[in-house]
């Protein structure tokens, strides 16, 4: 396992998400938002997923710039 000062905010990871009715989960993408000092203090992190649909950037192009990886 990896230790959280290994990651960066803004580093793409995969994480398992939860379904909403538990019944398992999926890894997905998703990009790390929190910083080094919040890494230092807790043994955690804070992600964003990251979910795309063709329709979504077809009507918002400007999302595919959103995301910096």
């Amino acid at each position: 396992m990896l230790r959280m000062s290994s990651y960066s905010r803004g580093d793409v990871v995969l994480v398992g998400f939860v379904f909403s009715d538990e019944s398992g989960s999926k890894l997905r993408p998703a990009v790390v938002v929190s910083g080094a000092g919040y890494h230092r203090a807790r043994q955690e992190m804070v992600v964003a997923a990251i979910e795309a649909s063709r329709t979504a950037l077809s009507v918002y192009p400007e999302a595919r710039l959103a995301v910096r990886i």
